[in-house]
């Protein structure tokens, strides 16, 4: 989520990350240091005719920081932004985990528009180990233009979730990205070196409406903390739009 998964449309997920639960597996003492690092890739041929971006992603159960001092939560996703213009905005879709939250990996969708907090949807508990399909798609139909956010289940393509709409359909493209991120320092991201996160898989549709692979050489990846002292996290880079992330110590 980038850059915070703030209060939701069916679980007020500030309030989540203020009260103090049960302890949960914990990947260590949280650090309540400012930023929030992220994994992944940026694919910077989208412009403001692009009409989607798509990520196959494979689901883990991972684990948070213990003793909150801030915020903590992990989450992957896809998404299309604009975060270069100084009024950022973007539409995403994927998964996170909250403290508190019933459900270790709950689908969500969150639109930042140029003014205002993010807009957050929830939607159900995702399965372990299971590959879903994260889609934002620009539709036309007798209506007019909207944009549509949904899951597929990879291995069947059978629907899984039909996210709400965003609440805007007129957000500025300038980029797409597939990433995980996390909250706090030592929230796990991606999963465990022997059951690793991946995104694979990754496109973005042109205004022609054809699905385009994304093309993300060494100069677009992202990974902060993947080195150094607190260098906890790791990424695998299978092709320019298919990487691996995990971290150290599962």
């Amino acid at each position: 989520m980038r850059r915070s998964l703030r209060a939701g449309s069916i679980i007020p997920l500030a309030l989540l990350l203020l009260v103090q639960f049960p302890q949960h597996a914990a990947a260590a003492n949280c650090l309540g240091l400012p930023g929030q690092p992220h994994i992944g890739g940026n694919e910077h041929d989208p412009s403001s005719t692009a009409r989607g971006v798509s990520g196959v992603i494979t689901v883990r159960t991972l684990s948070l920081c213990s003793n909150i001092v801030d915020q903590s939560g992990t989450t992957g996703y896809v998404m299309l932004n604009n975060l270069g213009d100084g009024v950022s905005d973007w539409f995403q879709i994927g998964f996170y985990r909250v403290p508190g939250d019933t459900c270790a990996r709950r689908a969500y969708t969150q639109q930042q528009l140029p003014s205002g907090p993010p807009i957050d949807h929830v939607g159900p508990c995702m399965s372990a180990g299971v590959k879903y399909r994260l889609r934002i798609e620009r539709s036309v139909d007798d209506l007019g233009v909207y944009w549509r956010p949904y899951i597929l289940v990879e291995s069947t393509l059978a629907l899984f979730w039909d996210a709400p709409a965003p609440a805007s359909v007129g957000f500025t493209i300038d980029d797409a990205q597939y990433s995980f991120e996390v909250l706090d320092e030592k929230d796990q991201a991606g999963g465990g070196n022997a059951s690793r996160g991946k995104l694979e898989s990754a496109y973005w549709k042109n205004s022609s409406d054809a699905w385009v692979p994304a093309d993300m050489p060494a100069g677009d990846r992202l990974c902060d903390l993947c080195a150094g002292a607190n260098g906890i996290y790791n990424s695998n880079w299978l092709t320019t739009r298919a990487f691996e992330v995990w971290t150290d110590g599962f």
